[in-house]
């Protein structure tokens, strides 16, 4: 009969409870160090620092660093944006911001795919031969065009009723996405050129 020559395991189930006991309470230490972990405590910093801000001091807004508000509403586009209805200050700076220079857009067409107001497709002799990257352009321009479309539709009678036709032919999603890009058109110019906002113009 052969005999095994293996060492056999030593046996953790003492009396005293053995490496069970110790790992328990290493892994209570474990806790405890990361109870007194500095990075535990970010959420709740960061939660107070936006109460504080919510509060607002002397010299700002409450919901918007002073300094923001300070070097953008002097802007000739910062007014021009706030007079699209429905684009108040949050909004506006959103835009101006994240737009940056707008003489980096040679055209309108290019601003407005940049926004993600237009469809990414490749079509040739009058068919559609795939589409392109949908992801390209800026996520937050087209987040915010969006919001003003909806916020326009209920400040603009002339909006809503263009909005309203468009309904009746598509799908409402189609219609909100249709007024964001006339909007979005109207603020190339907008931006461009610092002039006012002419609904007539844009939705006539």
């Amino acid at each position: 009969m052969a005999v095994s020559s293996r060492p056999r395991r030593p046996n953790t189930r003492n009396a005293t409870g053995g490496s069970h006991v110790t790992l328990r309470s290493d892994r209570s230490t474990f806790h405890q160090q990361r109870a007194g972990d500095p990075r535990r405590d970010r959420p709740a910093l960061a939660a107070t620092s936006i109460a504080q801000r919510a509060a607002g001091d002397s010299q700002g807004t409450g919901t918007v660093p002073y300094w923001i508000v300070a070097s953008r509403t002097r802007c000739k586009e910062q007014h021009a944006l706030r007079t699209v209805p429905g684009i108040g200050v949050i909004l506006g700076l959103t835009i101006a911001l994240e737009t940056g220079d707008i003489t980096r857009f040679a055209s309108v067409g290019d601003y407005a795919s940049y926004c993600r107001m237009v469809k990414s497709e490749r079509i040739s002799n009058g068919k559609k031969k795939g589409h392109g990257n949908r992801k390209c352009g800026n996520r937050y321009l087209a987040w915010a065009w969006i919001e003003a479309a909806n916020f326009a539709l209920r400040f603009s009678p002339p909006i809503r009723r263009w909005y309203d036709r468009k309904c009746s032919k598509r799908h409402k999603v189609i219609a909100i996405k249709a007024v964001a890009h006339k909007l979005a058109r109207a603020g190339y110019s907008l931006l461009r050129d610092g002039a006012t906002f002419n609904v007539a113009r844009a939705f006539g």
